[in-house]
């Protein structure tokens, strides 16, 4: 599973290992399915998950003497379409990009058994593998149950319109917990904004309680959405401008800056610039290393430029 710190420590080093053992491996039809790596759910975390796949394998493959061409990547989704978050046009670009540089995106493909060695889908497919990695499923904490709380879709509380849970005026729910359709059939978003204004409907919530005042209802203002496929591209929506390669990352880089600033003021910006930026490694920004040196080479950027 991808849903931690150190799920993702976890990850990386099996990749690692994987490569190590596939270089070792005479077999080719074993280092092929070695080297199959599935990513189920096409939500931001599969997709990012591939995207930074799609870039590490040259780097791992540079590495451990193996052909690129032998590493295999998929997307695996149940649903007939990916980043349904995203508006079609701009998800149908981060999808182009994926399959243009060789990600194998599997829609209306339930996976229905895993095995070691394997995946099953639904059409009876078989994928030969030894990593899966889950994004997909979402469920609410599993304590949830027993509460004995009204429960709506993946075991998510439902509130109302002010973030109180169906029956208990006296508890509240917010954030990937907290389950509201604004719209028929469309619940909160289980993403950060969304848990920043459920949980300011709740506190204004119980102030206006105790305050014997006018609650105010939950109303969504999210201003936008944005995935990155990798460091070099990405798709956003942003308040319905939608923007896509290196504009798309532009403002996914200002957008972390703006919040780390907030966090911890210039000493945040300052180290995220030189990671993402000046020490970054394999050409993985949207400026292709223009700006990464280890010496005193900045001044080649004009003369790139012209």
């Amino acid at each position: 599973t991808l849903w931690s710190f150190e799920d993702a420590l976890r990850l990386r080093k099996h990749i690692q290992d994987t490569f190590n053992k596939a270089s070792k491996e005479v077999d080719p039809q074993k280092r092929r399915d070695m080297l199959s790596f599935v990513v189920a759910g096409s939500g931001f975390t599969g997709i990012e998950m591939a995207g930074e796949l799609l870039e590490w394998k040259t780097k791992l493959s540079k590495d451990y003497g193996i052909d690129k061409d032998e590493v295999s990547l998929y997307v695996v989704e149940a649903l007939g379409t990916i980043l349904n978050m995203l508006d079609r046009k701009q998800a149908d670009k981060a999808e182009n990009y994926m399959i243009k540089h060789g990600v194998k995106v599997l829609k209306n493909s339930p996976i229905v058994e895993v095995n070691p060695k394997e995946i099953v889908l639904k059409s009876g497919e078989k994928i030969a593998t030894e990593t899966l990695i889950w994004t997909c499923g979402i469920q609410a904490n599993g304590q949830v149950a027993e509460y004995g709380l009204d429960r709506a879709r993946a075991g998510r509380l439902q509130t109302n319109e002010f973030m109180q849970v169906i029956g208990h005026e006296n508890v509240f729910a917010v954030g990937d917990l907290a389950y509201y359709e604004e719209e028929p059939g469309k619940g909160t978003p289980q993403i950060v904004e969304a848990a920043e204004q459920t949980a300011m409907t709740a506190v204004n919530a119980i102030v206006a309680d105790i305050d014997s005042t006018e609650k105010k209802e939950f109303k969504s203002n999210y201003h936008g959405f944005m995935v990155s496929v990798g460091g070099r591209y990405g798709v956003a929506d942003l308040s319905g401008i939608k923007l896509s390669g290196f504009f798309a990352l532009l403002m996914k880089h200002l957008v972390n800056m703006y919040y780390l600033f907030g966090v911890n003021g210039v000493h945040a910006v300052y180290h995220y610039l030189q990671h993402e930026f000046f020490t970054i490694e394999d050409k993985r920004s949207i400026m292709r290393g223009h700006l990464s040196s280890k010496g005193n080479r900045l001044w080649l950027v004009p003369l790139r430029i012209y």
